[in-house]
Formats: structure tokens, C-alpha cells, sequence
């Protein structure tokens, strides 16, 4: 994901695959998009568009001397193998800063390069319950059975801190005329995005927001902030966070006098009193629909929203004007919709590049920046190091 973003930017992408069979969530589903024979996982569309498939058997020495060759001419490498896996390959960073000394070179793994599990494999399941967040979603649902995110979101912020730093060293290599390394790994990446419940749990000897947890869709620290019932027990978000925002809750919902109540007075004596605040919102929001209190909110400036489905996200007036869906022309799989970039940035307009089948590249690539003959690409093939 780090590679796409960056492809979103403008980036050039080499995305090195195994011959055989590829990235592996090419294989992730269903759901597949099949045609003709032809197929690719959704998992695998949605991650890979603005991407060229270069595909090398790295433990070929042949192999791993087309990646240095690439490497020469690139500005950045991303690798993503436990600890110490890439160095028998020749591709660790020792040994291609010596073919590159102006390369930023990112090392994602899973536990981080040193320490007791850094040779450990990972994915995101395993870093969800290894960081805490597991217990911690499945504390607020009040499950006995472990919840997770449902969505790969230790992936999702390594990736987003991944792309950003290779941003940051491309500043520093251009600073200081040298290469850079980085580390990052998915479980300092979910651990970081603990954010304030593990400033909470470090901060809060007594663990009293400890308590907060079990059974709750509120905030710990923020109230009100959750969702609310409205008419036949359909579900809305308020998030009234300063004083300004309370006031006008508390106008829109017929009870300005609890602006006056010592109890509610700011965001600390309404989280201390939460049972009884919430308690009183909720009588009055179960009064009227979700769409009259979206608008009644809305027209004073008070933060709320609907709790969507994600078919209905997908259909939200915003999507439009924000551009969030992307009709592609795969050239195997024809007509394809992906999500798009989330950043747009003013006046660069590129038109995006399919998610690519498996070594669709190769040849071209290989010819261009390495010039390879037709003949030598043959033989390379051939003998399955291409």
C-alpha cells in the first residue's frame, strides 16, 4: 500500500514478484473478478493500481543481480521480510548502499529488526492481538470471543508511516547527498496508533479509564461522543466536544438548562457524570428520526452523522465530488472500480494505472532500464529466473 500511494503521487513503481506464483494476495478471495479465464483477487486489486509486475526469482544469483541493476537507477527500495531474511539475497541494505550510496532504503517487517521475535513472520491478525487492540475492541463490545478490526489496519498504518518516511529521506538524501535506512514495522505501527488509550493506561496509575472500557461505544475521555438512538432505535453519531458545541446540543435537543448544570459544566464533569448525561440525551434523542436530527444539528454547527453501511458509504454524496471511486480499464479483466487516492493534489492530474496481471512487465522494464536483449530476456525466462 506504502508503493500505491506513492505511485498516486507520481512515483515510478517496480513491484518485484515471485515468477511462479506472485504476491500472494493474488490468491486472497473470494471475491475474484474473472473473465475469460483470466483472474484477480478484489484483495489484490485494491492495493496494487499504479504498480508495473516485474517478476525475479531473487535466490537466483542471476536474480538478485537484476535487482542491484535496478537498484542502481532507483531513488527508493521497500522490502518487506522478517529480520535478516534479504541479507542472504544480497538485497540487505549493507550491500546495496555500496551499488547505491544515494538509495533510501525501508525495512518493514513485523517485529521490528532486533529483539526476541524480530525473526518471528507476522501479519495483521497476529499484530492486532499482539498490540492490544484485540482485547481492547473486543472490552468495548463486551465479547467473549475475541473481536478484531475487520480491516488489515496494522497493514494500513505501517503502510501510511512507510510512505511518509520514505518522503522524509528522499528530503534528507536531497539534504545531505547520502542514502538513508529506515525501520518500521507493523507492530510499532499498530502499538503507535494506540494513541490515547495507551497514553491512558501509562499516565493513569489508578487505571481508572481501565474501567471505561467494558461494554461501551463512548470515548474515555470525551463525552458526548458515541452514538445515540434516534426513533425506532436507529443508531446516530453526536460528537459535541467543547463548550460552544454542548450548548448548542443541549438547545437542539430542548434542555438549554443543562448548559447551567454544575454537573456539565465542561468536558471533565461531563465525562465524570457520564451515565447521567447520556442517560438524559438519549430520552430525548429516541423522541425523532435520524434525518431530523441530522439536520436540526447540522444547521448549528453541532459534529453528527449517520452509521452507514458501507454499501451505503459507497453511495455518499460525497463520493462524487470527492472522486472516491475509480473506473479502470484492466487489460485482461476489462472494466474494473477501485476506491481512489485519498489525496488530491492541486493541479496534477494523473490518470491511474490498472493493478497489473503477473509480470506483465517484466520484458519492458527489464528492456528499458537495463537494456536487455530479446534474446537474453528469452533465455531468462527459460531458465525461470524471469
Amino acid at each position: 500500500m506504502a508503493s500505491m500511494i506513492l505511485g498516486d503521487y507520481g512515483a515510478e513503481v517496480i513491484k518485484v514478484e515471485n515468477p511462479k506464483m506472485g504476491d500472494e494476495t493474488r490468491t486472497w478471495g473470494p471475491p475474484f473478478l474473472e473473465k475469460d479465464g483470466e483472474k484477480e483477487s478484489a484483495y489484490f486489486l485494491c492495493l496494487n493500481r499504479n504498480k508495473k509486475s516485474v517478476t525475479v526469482n531473487i535466490k537466483d544469483p542471476r536474480g538478485q543481480a537484476i535487482l542491484h541493476d535496478l537498484t542502481a537507477k532507483s531513488d527508493v527500495f521497500i522490502a518487506n521480510f522478517p529480520s535478516g531474511k534479504l541479507k542472504k539475497y544480497c538485497l540487505d541494505w549493507d550491500y546495496l548502499k555500496v551499488i547505491n550510496d544515494k538509495l533510501v532504503y525501508v525495512n518493514i517487517s513485523g517485529y521490528g529488526q532486533k529483539g526476541p521475535y524480530a525473526q518471528r513472520p507476522a501479519y495483521d491478525l497476529i499484530m492486532e492481538g499482539e498490540s492490544g487492540l484485540t482485547n481492547l475492541i473486543s472490552r468495548l463490545g463486551n465479547s467473549k470471543v475475541p473481536l478484531t478490526a475487520g480491516l488489515p489496519v496494522s497493514d494500513i498504518f505501517t503502510a501510511l508511516y512507510a510512505h511518509g518516511a520514505v518522503m522524509a529521506g528522499l528530503i534528507q538524501r536531497n539534504a545531505t547527498g547520502k542514502g538513508v535506512y529506515m525501520e518500521i514495522s507493523l507492530f510499532e505501527s499498530q502499538l503507535s496508533a494506540l494513541t490515547n488509550y495507551a497514553s491512558n493506561v501509562l499516565i493513569d496509575e489508578k487505571k481508572e479509564s481501565l474501567k471505561e472500557l467494558d461494554n461501551s461505544s463512548h470515548h474515555p475521555t470525551l463525552t458526548p461522543y458515541q452514538p445515540f438512538p434516534a426513533k425506532g432505535e436507529v443508531y446516530f453519531n453526536i460528537a459535541a466536544l467543547n463548550n460552544g458545541q454542548f450548548e448548542k446540543l443541549c438547545k437542539v435537543l430542548g434542555h438549554p438548562e443543562w448548559c447551567e448544570d454544575s454537573r456539565f459544566k465542561d468536558n471533565r464533569t461531563r465525562t465524570e457524570n457520564r451515565n447521567v448525561l447520556i442517560y438524559l440525551i438519549t430520552e430525548e434523542t429516541r423522541k425523532k428520526s435520524v434525518d431530523y436530527w441530522i439536520d436540526e444539528l447540522n444547521k448549528v454547527g453541532v459534529p453528527c452523522g449517520k452509521i452507514n453501511t458501507i454499501e451505503e458509504a459507497l453511495k455518499h454524496p460525497q463520493i462524487g465530488p470527492c472522486r472516491m471511486i475509480q473506473t479502470l480499464n484492466h487489460s485482461k479483466l476489462g472494466s474494473i472500480k477501485l476506491i481512489g487516492p485519498a489525496v488530491k493534489v492541486e493541479n496534477y492530474e494523473k490518470e491511474a494505472i490498472p493493478p497489473p496481471f503477473l509480470g506483465q512487465d517484466t520484458n519492458f522494464v527489464l528492456k528499458q532500464l537495463l537494456n536487455k536483449t530479446d534474446a537474453e530476456l528469452e533465455a531468462l525466462h527459460e531458465e525461470e529466473v524471469i
